[in-house]
């Protein structure tokens, strides 16, 4: 993954989507990785072109500060209006073998379902397949960051990803193990979609909104919350 600030590289036209490829490309050139496993990541001002000759000369540092315990730097480095870096770190067993979740998250300005102006990434040392991958992080985004809201704005570069590299040994592959999965992705999601709020820019409270009786799950998590009487409080 490579994030960057300054711009979302939004609203760029053709030029932004060629952008986007030279950042890729660019971070994988110095990784000596193939650009097609490299995730891109934006923030900032809409309508303003990628500065590629920054990225271009930051990268070889960025190569050479990587480190296993890099993960403070990183959740540091991806900060805009953040107060303090937002890390959660969940921990389980499965088949005997130990595997982590972990997340970082930055907030927190316009952030109103669904997840804007956030960036979360998500790594974790079990071993899972893309297509339950992408099916439980689906489920653990309703639970977690379609439920937040700060200032009712929805922005552009809205961004959540899950990554697994299966070093732990441990496999999720029987129901039992996904849904044990699922229950601590949804811990470590909800947890940082809490600190988002938590730091979100001009809040001075975390109000909690429980609804009972509505129509869906959807309108309960969209709706309510972003009622004049619940933003009083």
């Amino acid at each position: 993954v490579i994030a960057n600030s300054g711009s979302a590289n939004c609203c760029t036209g053709d030029q932004g989507m060629k952008d986007a490829v030279s950042e890729a490309r660019l971070a994988a050139y110095g990784l000596r990785i193939s650009e097609e496993l490299i995730l891109v990541a934006s923030t900032g001002v809409i309508g303003k072109p990628l500065a590629l000759d920054k990225i271009e000369a930051a990268v070889p540092e960025l190569v050479k500060s990587l480190s296993p315990g890099g993960i403070n730097d990183f959740a540091q480095a991806i900060m805009t209006t953040d107060t303090a870096p937002k890390i959660v770190s969940r921990s389980g067993k499965i088949g005997g073998s130990g595997f982590n979740i972990t997340g970082v998250a930055k907030g927190a300005g316009m952030i109103c379902p669904d997840m804007a102006t956030m960036l979360c990434f998500v790594c974790t040392d079990a071993g899972a397949s893309p297509d339950f991958l992408k099916e439980a992080l689906a489920s653990s985004v309703e639970k977690s960051f379609n439920r937040i809201t700060i200032d009712g704005d929805t922005s552009t570069n809205d961004t959540v990803l899950v990554m697994a590299n299966g070093m732990s040994g441990a496999k999720v592959k029987s129901s039992q193990d996904k849904e044990y999965f699922r229950r601590i992705l949804d811990e470590v999601l909800i947890a940082l979609a809490r600190m988002v709020v938590k730091d979100g820019e001009g809040a001075t409270k975390l109000v909690d909104v429980i609804v009972k009786g509505a129509a869906s799950a959807s309108d309960a998590g969209k709706n309510c919350k972003n009622r004049s009487q619940f933003k009083s409080c």
